[in-house]
């Protein structure tokens, strides 16, 4: 079975001073340049999979070597409720 992702609709994207973070039931979790790449990502669209094969493409690095790291990422935003899988 493909995942495929969506955001939560309670969760806010902001920049403040330059910083990306989700803010959601009051809290603000920091992303980096891939987390933001990979939150653009999440669309209800792309399934996990292709969200690694994208994020792989930008750094031009092989799926290989970025899917345990990314499929982590994807299971900490899901397990924080920023995020949905079906």
């Amino acid at each position: 079975m493909v995942m495929k992702y969506q955001k939560n609709m309670f969760v806010r994207y902001r920049i403040v001073e330059s910083q990306p973070y989700l803010v959601h039931k009051g809290e603000a979790f920091i992303l980096d340049e891939v987390g933001v790449k990979v939150w653009e990502l999440i669309d209800g669209i792309n399934s996990g999979e292709e969200i690694i094969d994208k994020i792989a493409e930008s750094y031009s690095v092989t799926s290989k070597e970025i899917k345990r790291d990314i499929e982590k990422y994807l299971r900490e935003l899901q397990k924080g409720g920023l995020i949905e899988a079906s």
